[in-house]
């Protein structure tokens, strides 16, 4: 039996956080790979009750670990709506799981789905879970990186506009990202003799030569370069290939085809997460690199609009829980 402690903030009350949280945590301990002691559930008691008892999850919820939270308001959360309520109960579940994990009660977090509108309508300041964990953990950098089955992700910039996203975009930056994914996918696959990290063009047809843009020979060659010196010198990156800049369009497509361990990078968020989510909404892992503790959370939202039915798939929250259990903490450059 595994003996890692894994705290779940159980996301935002208003959608499907509760439900995913308790199936996934049933169908792990039904494997037996897991049993009680491995989890400690962080939300509103009364709701994780009423959600379990409406969907007739589980019939063992009280040997759960719970440590109940708070909010003033919480009465007041309708399902499947954004409020001020569930935003401020959502920001306070988060905060109390990484609370113990600074006082060792934990060893990594599992972070259920929140709402940005929520966050924002009770006066939150934060764009989401990455930025609400680097301030907790007090991490000077943090990075967002996926895991899924077809291919893995790397973003090398997150929640912003497009046009902010290109100011952000040089050599030195791309570098370390490479370097930075080489850390992440070794760890994900300790033994894997083949594996490739994708420097997709960022311009369409990667430039073809200039034809639409220079930033490939500008500055995503030379950090492909750069990186595989750095690479070449560190034995652990052995059969790591770098490959890069090609066609975006294709990238993609042929990584999801590979039978080698394959991670892309993506320069701006949704030209990564469009194809991520459509091959791994149900499946993938989002991993936030760079913290003192290890943090993962499903790729998925709030999903409002089935947040009373009991349809939400769990797979996503039971990937998450698995992923948190093998990974450890990634120092970046």
């Amino acid at each position: 039996m595994n003996k890692k402690v894994i705290a779940i903030s159980s996301g935002d009350p208003a959608g499907i956080g509760p439900e995913v949280t308790i199936k996934a945590l049933k169908y792990l301990i039904d494997s037996h790979k897991f049993d009680y002691s491995n989890f400690i559930v962080v939300g509103n008691k009364k709701i994780l009750y009423q959600v379990n008892e409406k969907h007739s999850l589980y019939d063992k919820l009280d040997k759960l670990n719970i440590v109940a939270v708070e909010t003033a308001g919480i009465e007041k959360i309708i399902q499947g709506e954004v409020s001020r309520y569930s935003g401020r109960a959502s920001y306070q579940y988060i905060k109390t799981a990484a609370d113990l994990i600074k006082t060792k009660a934990a060893n990594a977090l599992v972070t259920a789905p929140i709402s940005k509108d929520a966050l924002r309508t009770a006066g939150i300041d934060y764009c989401g879970h990455t930025e609400i964990l680097q301030a907790l953990g007090g991490a000077k950098k943090v990075e967002m990186a996926f895991y899924g089955n077809y291919f893995n992700l790397f973003l090398i910039t997150r929640h912003m506009a497009l046009s902010e996203a290109l100011k952000i975009l040089d050599a030195e930056v791309i570098y370390k990202a490479i370097v930075n994914s080489a850390v992440f996918m070794r760890q994900l696959f300790p033994k894997s003799r083949a594996i490739d990290i994708v420097a997709p063009g960022l311009n369409p047809h990667a430039s073809e030569n200039g034809l639409f843009g220079d930033e490939e020979e500008r500055i995503i060659t030379p950090a492909v370069i750069k990186a595989r010196k750095y690479l070449r010198c560190h034995k652990q990156f052995d059969c790591i290939d770098i490959i890069g800049p090609v066609p975006a369009d294709t990238a993609f497509y042929r990584a999801h085809k590979s039978p080698r361990k394959t991670l892309l990078l993506s320069y701006y968020h949704d030209q990564g997460l469009a194809p991520f989510k459509m091959l791994h909404f149900e499946t993938g892992v989002n991993v936030t690199l760079g913290l003192p503790f290890i943090r993962t959370s499903p790729d998925h939202g709030t999903a409002f609009a089935i947040a009373a039915s009991g349809t939400a798939s769990p797979v996503s929250m039971i990937n998450a829980i698995k992923l948190a259990f093998k990974l450890k903490p990634i120092e970046l450059i």
